[in-house]
């Protein structure tokens, strides 16, 4: 998916917020069994069209105090703001913080996140 010509937003975990899952979750999803699972879990933190900081910003302020983000796998992340730090959550309730912002990347941009989104 990454490798199309985009562009894309992705939100993307640190290795430490996958050292937060569960033991056994990474190299679960690691086998060819998993395949599906895996594929589904990463394009969960894809968004199509290029996001900026500033964009995500705006549209949690339209949206009231929220945004919907659609990501590429159909999944939907909430955007919320808490002071001046951009907070997604995932369909499970999980809470993972913007750290790192408007990475360009050669078709898109890239939003270091400090937890692994989960889809539904």
């Amino acid at each position: 998916t990454l490798k199309g010509a985009g562009p894309y937003t992705v939100f993307a975990p640190t290795d430490d917020a996958f050292k937060k899952l569960s033991p056994g979750v990474v190299d679960g999803l690691m086998t060819k069994a998993s395949h599906d699972k895996l594929v589904r879990l990463l394009t969960y933190h894809v968004v199509a069209g290029n996001w900026s900081s500033k964009q995500v910003i705006e549209a949690i302020t339209e949206g009231g105090g929220k945004a919907e983000i659609k990501t590429i796998n159909g999944g939907i992340l909430i955007a919320t703001m808490e002071g001046s730090k951009v907070k997604l959550t995932d369909a499970l309730g999980n809470v993972a913080w913007l750290t790192a912002t408007d990475m360009k990347a050669n078709n898109g941009v890239v939003h270091v996140i400090d937890s692994v989104m989960m889809p539904n």
